[in-house]
């Protein structure tokens, strides 16, 4: 059965965000734009100079879902790996300015932290960089982590866990936070990017997109249809509450 939440609940339940806290778990990102014009051709290669006006920092990946949350009024937390580098540094400075504990911002030496540069000419995207590492964290910053879970728990009504694939999304992660909240009345949600989803199991609502849900059922989605068949064999399968694709 389909349901449908009113402008007005939806309303209701933004407005009552700042009443228990929200916590996000997952790979903490910084996204940079760099935009300017084309207007020749380099002598050197045949590649277009961009004319660079401007640039700007922004919250990513799991910062990203924190920095949405915020905005809607949510008492907010976030735990996640970064590196011991200027990338780091600013994100830290960006979540400290918006009033966010920074406890849960776990520091990894010799690990970067993921950084990803888009040039933008004329609207259109010209080229990515992404300065990262992507091999699992460290099992202390796992542990550290966790702890940190431990600490915030009590206020918790939500652990939303923002997976992409970058390295802090794992099975010992996973398994952790389960202990960690066990027994209480915490709502977990999970962006996925794994494609086994049996790593998200014990969690309430899955969120994948198109693709990661026909992947993880091993099925082609090419109608409404389709969308709802594979939402209740997922649903089915790995006993999830909800999923929205």
């Amino acid at each position: 059965m389909k349901r449908i939440i009113s402008k007005k609940r939806a309303f209701a339940i933004i407005e009552n965000f700042p009443r228990s806290g929200v916590l996000v778990v997952g790979d903490i990102m910084a996204d940079h734009f760099i935009w300017g014009r084309v207007s020749r051709i380099s002598p050197e290669a045949p590649v277009p100079v961009v004319e660079v006006r401007k640039d700007s920092f922004m919250l990513g990946g799991c910062a990203n879902v924190l920095n949405n949350i915020f905005a809607m009024g949510g008492r907010v937390y976030m735990t996640g790996v970064i590196g011991s580098d200027e990338t780091g540094r600013r994100l830290l400075a960006e979540v400290r300015n918006r009033g966010v504990d920074t406890g849960g911002m776990v520091v990894e030496e010799g690990r970067p932290t993921t950084l990803k540069t888009r040039i933008v000419a004329h609207g259109q995207q010209v080229v990515r960089f992404d300065f990262e590492d992507r091999k699992a964290v460290q099992a202390k910053s796992i542990r550290k982590i966790l702890s940190y879970i431990r600490s915030v728990r009590d206020d918790l009504g939500a652990l939303v866990i923002s997976d992409y694939n970058k390295g802090v999304v794992t099975g010992p992660l996973l398994e952790g936070i389960r202990k960690e909240i066990a027994g209480r009345s915490i709502v977990t949600c999970v962006d996925p990017k794994q494609r086994d989803f049996s790593l998200y199991q014990g969690f309430d609502i899955i969120t994948p997109n198109h693709h990661e849900a026909g992947n993880a059922a091993g099925e082609e989605m090419q109608n409404d249809h389709d969308h709802v068949w594979v939402g209740m064999k997922l649903l089915e399968k790995y006993d999830f509450k909800a999923i929205l694709v």
